[in-house]
């Protein structure tokens, strides 16, 4: 389930550290997932990511639009947004009745792409003088 090939986000738990819990640490760390989906509550330090930048193979790196921007997740989240989104699709199936401007536990919708459609909002906003209806525009 979990690639051990990732980096870690600012917490530095890796995917190996926990392949290598023992049984009682996945049984705590089991318990602590289950909490925040029963208390619908996602704590604040499994929120936080870290943006690094990243240069595009053979190019120059003193270009910025050459680079990538990742964004580093708690491998905790990671785990729990695999949870969540497996449950998602099991109960509903490939329905689509999560938006298309829904990025999180969607396939294929990266960071940088959720920045251009950001990016493409506000530009449309500010051509066509309509800036009271960003915001609803973003989220629609």
């Amino acid at each position: 389930m979990l690639n051990t090939r990732k980096a870690p986000g600012m917490d530095l738990i890796t995917a190996q550290m926990l392949k290598e819990l023992p049984h009682q640490g996945l049984t705590h760390l089991l318990h602590i997932l289950n909490a925040i989906l029963r208390n619908s509550y996602w704590p604040t330090s499994l929120k936080k990511g870290q943006i690094i930048m990243i240069p595009k193979p053979g190019k120059d790196p003193t270009d910025v639009s050459l680079y990538r921007p990742i964004s580093l997740l708690p491998t905790i989240s990671k785990v729990l947004e695999k949870l969540i989104y497996k449950q998602i699709t099991k109960d509903t199936g490939q329905q689509g009745w999560i938006p298309h401007h829904q990025f999180g536990f969607r396939r294929a919708h990266s960071t940088i792409q959720q920045c251009h459609r950001l990016a493409d909002t506000i530009n449309k906003a500010i051509e066509f003088n309509i800036h009271g209806s960003v915001h609803r525009s973003m989220t629609h």
